[in-house]
């Protein structure tokens, strides 16, 4: 699949990043590293509105709503997969094949 638009490009690279990390952890254990993650870039001062409602979503204990928002294609969980806290998770070799799945 080839995305010509920078912006469904990018939509497409998070949407198979999430789904990598779905297929590879249980959801505990995202949770635990993305909120790890939020935690750690509070204390740094690299905080937003995004974060807050991820952080909000992890706290919920909802395992429907997290995987929804992880894998939906639904505008709300393009925009929050734009700011993902469970980063860190895939080796870098597995990110650096999906980017190239999307050229540009």
């Amino acid at each position: 699949m080839s995305e010509t638009n920078p912006h469904h490009r990018l939509d497409a690279i998070k949407y198979r990043l999430s789904s990598e990390v779905l297929s590879r952890f249980p959801l505990s254990v995202i949770r635990e590293h993305a909120r790890a993650n939020l935690l750690r870039w509070k204390a740094q001062d690299s905080w937003g509105p995004t974060y807050e409602e991820w952080l909000a979503i992890l706290d919920s204990n909802d395992d429907k709503l997290l995987r929804e928002c992880m894998e939906s294609l639904d505008a709300n969980s393009n925009r929050l997969r734009q700011s993902i806290p469970y980063v860190g998770m895939l080796p870098q070799d597995v990110v650096l094949s999906i980017y190239a799945e999307f050229p540009r």
